[in-house]
């Protein structure tokens, strides 16, 4: 037999004074809920697009600032790849990289300048005369480049530092 909507009514008609105090502040209450559960779902939309918002912003100015550094460094080994001493590999060459590494000391670990063969002849910081390049990835492809070059991050061999 299908229930009649009197059925319903008497169902939700309050037996007690304090049931139906309680119908009537869920009743009350019930829309509040629902908002609310809406606008924490809508806030925590809008709090997770500022914080990627805002991360994309550090992260922007972060590579800006390194970017600067990769170009004045360039400009440095630029100039000083000029310099008769490093061209010349003589015995000035050393202290004309140490002055080009203390002017991007933030950016360049250190400057190391090789012969064709891919010997360290004159270095910023300390070297192992017998070290050879030539057969290292990042050489080979530095000296088939006509520009400035970067690569992963390695631990370098001289300076032991990334």
């Amino acid at each position: 037999m299908p229930l009649s909507a009197n059925h319903w009514i008497v169902a939700w008609r309050p037996r007690t004074l304090r049931h139906g105090l309680m119908l009537i502040v869920i009743a009350a209450l019930l829309p509040l809920v629902i908002v609310g559960f809406i606008q924490s779902a809508l806030v925590l939309d809008s709090v997770r697009a500022q914080i990627g918002n805002r991360l994309a912003a550090s992260a922007r100015a972060i590579a800006e600032r390194e970017r600067d550094s990769f170009i004045i460094a360039r400009h440095s080994l630029g100039i000083s790849s000029r310099r008769a001493s490093i061209i010349d590999m003589n015995a000035d060459c050393t202290a004309a990289l140490q002055a080009t590494l203390e002017e991007t000391k933030n950016a360049v670990v250190n400057y190391v300048r090789t012969d064709a063969h891919g010997r360290p002849k004159c270095s910023a910081k300390a070297f192992d005369s017998d070290q050879e390049y030539s057969t290292a990835e990042w050489w080979q492809r530095t000296t088939s480049e006509r520009d400035f070059t970067l690569s992963k991050p390695l631990i370098g061999p001289i300076s032991k530092e990334p």
